[in-house]
This record gives C-alpha cells, structure tokens and sequence, in this order.
C-alpha cells in the first residue's frame, strides 16, 4: 500500500521457460457489501507485458490500459487479454501504474492498495503459470504464491450450500 494512486509496481510470474501466450486471464478480487459487489483495489491503470528478460529491458505489450482510469461495468467479470500478435516469452509481468481507493476511503484510510484474486497465462489451452514463481517489485521473490495456486475444482466464487463443508 501507498499514499498515492499514482505507482510503478509490479509482480512478474516466471513460466520456467518460453512458452506461447495465447491469453492472460485477471480476476479481479470482488467484496460482497450485502447490497452491492465491489471491484475494490484493483489498479485504475495498468499493462501486461511479456519478455525472454527477467528485467524486461526489451518486451512485448499484450495489453496497455495505461491511457485512462478504467471503468468496470460487470464487477464480477475475468478480464482475459489476448496479443495482438504471436508472442513467446518466459516472463509476464503486471505493472499498475495508478491505484484505486475505493474500499479505504469509506474507512478514513488514505493509502491505495492493489488487490487480485488470480492470475493465469493460457499457452495451449492450459495454464502454464500454476504454481510457477512469482516476483514483486517491493519483496523481490515471493516463491509460490496463492495468485498462482491451481483452480479450485468447485469453482472461484462463494459456495453457500455445501453441507459437508459445516462443522460443529
């Protein structure tokens, strides 16, 4: 978290080698306010570059919505770019280049956060970021990390009805 939307953070997953991108899917993490979902701390601008170089010296863009603040219509939607072009690269990395605060400014908190629930690189209709190694801009390493983990098999949302899930 910061003090200012405006940022240059980023985290970048290592896919072990140079893999095809066919697709980058973001969900963002969604808060249910009782009467109204809510896309909380997910970046107002932001690109997805892909690079053979852990640095990113040289890159490819996939997706560069650094021009305007976004706006989300469907709070509960996966955001899922595709390059333009054919691209192969080893590392994809996510930069947020201004941050939103709209959960913390109902709680007097004046920092600005990103917050995602997953993060998955599609290359041959499978995810080939799974459990991959995730770096940050401010930690540097942060090893396998929940934004990688697998698919839950009941799926990403809330499960209710679940008896076996209840305990005593």
């Amino acid at each position: 978290s910061q003090e200012s939307p405006d940022c240059n953070i980023w985290f970048q997953v290592d896919l072990g080698s140079a893999k095809n991108i066919d697709e980058v899917m973001v969900y963002p993490t969604v808060f249910d306010g009782w009467d109204v979902y809510q896309r909380h701390n997910y970046p107002a601008r932001f690109k997805i570059e892909a690079s053979n170089d852990f640095n990113f010296k040289t890159s490819t863009v996939i997706v560069d919505k650094t021009g305007e603040d976004q706006v989300y219509d469907i709070i509960e939607k996966i955001d899922v770019f595709k390059p333009a072009a054919p691209v192969k690269a080893r590392y994809v990395r996510f930069t947020a280049t201004k941050l939103n605060n709209f959960i913390n400014k109902y709680h007097n908190d004046p920092t600005y956060r990103m917050q995602l629930w997953r993060f998955e690189v599609i290359s041959g209709g499978k995810i080939v970021s799974e459990n991959r190694p995730l770096y940050d801009s401010i930690s540097g390493h942060l090893g396998k990390h929940s934004l990688l983990r697998p698919r839950r098999p009941e799926g990403e949302g809330a499960i209710r009805d679940y008896p076996e899930n209840v305990t005593d």
